[in-house]
């Protein structure tokens, strides 16, 4: 128990809590949905118990037993399982020993790795030491931190010993996410550079120079577009922090498996939301097309009570639904021509589907094309209804996988000879580092950061 005390304890001084929950400890202010209404649950007391709550309902007693694994894959949701997946499959299919876990439901290839008996008291103990350090770091913050959101920082303790413990157990030369700004995945990156294991970050959606700054051994980005956003991202990270890697740069693609079998006939348009969307003008969207034949497609994360409304208005006009929790967006996507998204990655996997992706803003304020889908002549974009309707009559663009297409920008395998085989070209680059004189040789390696 010393050595785990030690273990997190260091960790927790290069890296405190507010820069472990980095989107809400470190850029809640950047973030209008998480600040425009507070959940059900306020005040520190409150938000104490549902600490407790969501340790002892993710604790089982038995642990699973030791097992050795040379690559440790870890996910937080569906999305960023999606983007692992394929790389995880080749992996396995070439003999490597590998592990899979996720700490939210058995998921496919990822098994779900709940926190132990001994996670559950050694990591509520640390959170008790930290909290009079918690407490200061929020001292000078937006209220909202302390008030709706203090649980999240009061978990990073738990979630350090947890990591701790895994590591130790699975002893894995190389730690793999796709996420790098969600506590869980901060808290497993952090641990892993403590004890000296190699990390590798693989790019699951679109990211913002909002991001914090990209601390891995090695990070497979989709293309150009990740890369020079990145670059803006340096000054985001903990003053005076030592021991975090600069990453050896791949431009290997997007990784999430869509569809390749490309019917033009399709006549389907999709509609795709998530929490920074006002669910009015979404229901109002599904109102005015309830002559057409539209899928609506929610966020992983988004609010029940958002969803119960959706279901409600596409029950009414006859219109379906993808739910993401049952089907993966490769198969959402096979059925459609257009795509319907306001600010989301979606409508770069649409690109690569050969799907039309459509800009329209269910917004009331923030950025305007906050990922440049629309400037880079990816998205053709709709300001209201009747412009949004010409698009679907109009002869529309031809998506194509030609090289010089601006897509390329996004991804970088587009129109290559990679193209559909990322996760192959990703598991390749996996089972070479970490040598680094072999890097150059790989399509689409850049170098350090």
């Amino acid at each position: 128990m010393k050595r785990v005390f030690r273990e997190v304890w260091a960790v927790l001084q290069q890296e405190p809590e507010r820069w472990l929950a980095y989107l809400h400890g470190q850029k809640l202010e950047n973030m209008p949905h998480l600040i425009k209404s507070p959940p059900r649950h306020t005040g520190i007391v409150k938000r104490l118990l549902i600490l407790l709550y969501f340790v002892f309902r993710n604790t089982r007693l038995v642990a699973n037993g030791r097992i050795r694994a040379d690559f440790f894959f870890y996910a937080s949701t569906s999305n960023q399982i999606s983007s692992l997946e394929g790389t995880l499959s080749v992996l396995r299919n070439r003999g490597q020993s590998v592990t899979a876990v996720s700490d939210f439901k058995d998921e496919g290839a990822f098994e779900f790795e709940p926190f132990s008996a001994y996670d559950l008291l050694v990591g509520l103990a640390l959170t008790v030491l930290r909290l009079p350090a918690i407490w200061r770091q929020t001292r000078n913050t937006n209220p909202a931190l302390r008030e709706w959101y203090f649980d999240l920082l009061c978990r990073c303790p738990i979630y350090l010993v947890h990591f701790n413990r895994l590591l130790h157990r699975y002893q894995p030369r190389m730690v793999v996410v796709s996420n790098d700004h969600n506590p869980s995945n901060r808290c497993l990156l952090a641990m892993a550079h403590h004890l000296g294991i190699f990390t590798v970050y693989c790019q699951h959606a679109s990211v913002s120079s909002l991001f914090p700054a990209l601390r891995v051994n090695v990070a497979l980005l989709d293309g150009s577009a990740a890369l020079d956003t990145y670059k803006k991202c340096e000054s985001n990270q903990p003053p005076g922090r030592v021991g975090a890697p600069r990453p050896h740069i791949f431009l290997s693609g997007q990784k999430k498996e869509l569809p390749s079998d490309i019917d033009l006939k399709r006549a389907g348009i999709g509609l795709a939301v998530n929490a920074l969307d006002d669910p009015d003008r979404v229901v109002a969207l599904i109102y005015a097309l309830k002559d057409y034949p539209l899928v609506l497609r929610w966020h992983p994360r988004q609010a029940h009570k958002q969803v119960v409304i959706f279901k409600e208005a596409l029950s009414y006009t006859g219109h379906s639904f993808s739910d993401p929790a049952q089907e993966k967006v490769g198969s959402f996507l096979k059925g459609l021509r257009f795509l319907i998204a306001s600010d989301s990655s979606i409508h770069l996997e649409a690109a690569l589907a050969m799907v039309q992706p459509i800009y329209y803003r269910f917004a009331s304020s923030g950025p305007y094309d906050y990922y440049g889908y629309v400037g880079a002549g990816i998205a053709k974009e709709a300001s209201s209804l009747s412009e949004l309707v010409r698009i679907f009559y109009d002869e529309p663009k031809c998506m194509n996988s030609d090289p010089d297409s601006p897509v390329r920008y996004y991804s970088f395998t587009f129109g290559t000879e990679w193209f559909g085989r990322e996760a192959e070209l990703a598991a390749n680059i996996l089972m070479s580092v970490p040598e680094e004189t072999s890097y150059p040789s790989f399509s689409g390696y850049v170098g350090l950061l």
